[in-house]
């Protein structure tokens, strides 16, 4: 029986896409790598496809995305949530727990939520590395005692898909994130919504 909730917060919660996009290009800028245009295909690229695309190595990754969420930290507070998502953070609130898992630092979450007036969230796990996202929902699984049956992962992007099978968990998958439907729908998770009133529906 579902207990909680498990949304991501970026493309899921908060369109975050066009402040990434953006300063990922301006650390192109910076380190001399590629840039990336946007175009609708750019949606059906998973994370790993497209830091390929940037021409940069596995081993300079984890220095670039800590320059990279330090260029976004100033801008992220601002970001803009989806139209519809604070009626449906305040409909499952109702009948379920909630919580955000994310990358975003706490108090960045918070500041999203307050500025909108969201107070239907229980609770805010946040782990900094971007990949082993199967390994964060075991840890906060742990934190708060939760079985697998009593948990539904909400989220925009095919690492969330992955994740959730890797360990079992139901996994509902956006179509308004980072990922497009199409892409989402290849890996086949447990539902593919594509708007967010579609989330108040009988998981």
């Amino acid at each position: 029986m579902i207990k909680v909730v498990v949304f991501d917060f970026d493309g899921t919660i908060a369109d975050t896409f066009p402040i990434v996009l953006k300063n990922m290009n301006k650390l192109s800028d910076k380190l001399g790598l590629k840039k990336i245009k946007y175009t609708p295909k750019l949606r059906d690229k998973s994370a790993r496809e497209l830091i390929k695309d940037l021409g940069i190595s596995s081993f300079k990754l984890p220095r670039y995305i800590k320059k990279l969420k330090e260029l976004m930290k100033p801008e992220l507070g601002k970001a803009k949530i989806f139209r519809g998502i604070k009626t449906v953070l305040a409909s499952l609130h109702k009948r379920y727990k909630i919580g955000i898992l994310t990358t975003n630092s706490e108090g960045t979450v918070k500041e999203v939520l307050k500025r909108n007036k969201i107070n239907s969230v229980d609770f805010i796990f946040s782990d900094s590395s971007v990949f082993g996202k199967h390994k964060k929902l075991k840890k906060l699984m742990r934190r708060y005692k939760l079985k697998k049956a009593e948990i539904v992962y909400v989220g925009d992007e095919i690492r969330d898909i992955e994740a959730c099978k890797k360990i079992n968990v139901k996994i509902i998958a956006v179509g308004w994130g980072y990922n497009s439907k199409k892409a989402l729908k290849k890996y086949e998770p447990d539902k593919l919504v594509e708007k967010p009133g579609e989330l108040m529906r009988d998981f």
